[in-house]
């Protein structure tokens, strides 16, 4: 119910790490950051009396705005080696009045000036969402069959997802998977500058509907749905073909930007699982708890969460799922 944000990733972010790369993590408010926490070498250092937390990967998600002071002890943490990971989008202004410039220096210092002039992620708009929340249109395109976009309750009418650009690409197809098999009726549609133009159209999607047609070059597409059976139409995942057949949907993370005291700083536009996963190994392969394996679970999840108290590492794993799990994990440390 509040304003939509289309670049404020962290809950996205949060819950991609949690449930798909499996990493644990910590919200820090950016005043902690500043006011009690010390850059130590490669780490930032939590200085809490119960639960003490050490750092070695800090991850910016999608801004458009930050406090200066919060970039300028990331920078520290940078510049002493730590690695850093930015999503969906780089901050270019300032909270405080006069300091844009600055900001737009410490981001390129961090990620280097060619990732600075940063290409955005496609926007992604609904004609009507869930009034309870949790099924925002960005649900439909952050890689996980687990989240779902859902239109407004009973909305048995026409619906529609919409992908902007924001600058010209060349479309050939559209992958679409549905939650319920509702939808009765549906069309593929470009945006030609001046009207919207059918490039496919057909009766049900179901489970898994995969359209292939001639190129088009256009700002805009939209999945059209003219009528649903019951409720209301539900998305699971939607992919728009580009013209070397990758999902326009995904952006690749940046080349790794490094400094001479072994830092390290990725920028992520995309921030779905593999992107975060692939990433995350190289920028902390001996994490302080590694999964084994790839796990696919249903009905639930399989995560952890790992606490220092008292000088002595907790770690507690939980399976949600209908399924039993049976995986190798790996402990840092001595044990």
């Amino acid at each position: 119910g509040c304003v939509d944000i289309p670049e404020a990733d962290y809950m996205q972010v949060g819950e991609a790490l949690s449930l798909g790369v499996r990493r644990d993590f910590t919200f820090v408010h950016p005043e902690v950051l500043e006011e009690r926490c010390a850059v130590d070498d490669a780490s930032i250092t939590l200085n809490n009396q119960v639960n003490h937390e050490r750092w070695r990967v800090f991850i910016i998600p999608g801004s458009r705005c930050i406090n200066v002071a919060t970039l300028r002890r990331i920078k520290q943490f940078y510049d002493q080696g730590g690695s850093v990971i930015a999503t969906t989008r780089l901050p270019d202004s300032a909270a405080e009045p006069g300091a844009d410039a600055e900001v737009s220096q410490l981001v390129t210092a961090i990620f280097g000036a060619e990732v600075a002039r940063q290409d955005d992620a496609p926007r992604v708009s609904a004609s009507s969402s869930w009034a309870g929340g949790g099924y925002d249109p960005a649900k439909s395109m952050d890689g996980s069959a687990q989240t779902r976009w859902n239109a407004a309750d009973r909305s048995n009418g026409a619906q529609w997802l919409e992908a902007d650009f924001g600058r010209k690409e060349t479309v050939t197809g559209m992958v679409v998977n549905e939650a319920f098999d509702r939808v009765r009726g549906y069309r593929i549609q470009t945006w030609d500058g001046a009207a919207w133009v059918d490039q496919a159209k057909g009766e049900r999607l179901g489970e898994r509907k995969e359209h292939t047609f001639a190129p088009v070059s256009t700002t805009k597409v939209r999945l059209l749905m003219e009528a649903v059976a019951s409720d209301s139409a539900s998305i699971s995942e939607w992919m728009i073909r580009g013209a070397d057949n990758r999902s326009l949907f995904q952006r690749g993370a940046s080349a790794c930007h490094r400094n001479a005291k072994g830092g390290k700083a990725w920028f992520i536009p995309s921030p779905q699982v593999g992107a975060l996963e692939s990433v995350l190994s190289e920028a902390l392969p001996d994490g302080d708890v590694v999964i084994g394996q790839d796990l696919t679970v249903s009905g639930g999840n399989f995560s952890y969460i790992h606490k220092v108290k008292d000088g002595k590492s907790m770690v507690f794993f939980a399976n949600s799922s209908d399924a039993e799990v049976d995986t190798w994990v790996a402990l840092r440390g001595k044990f």
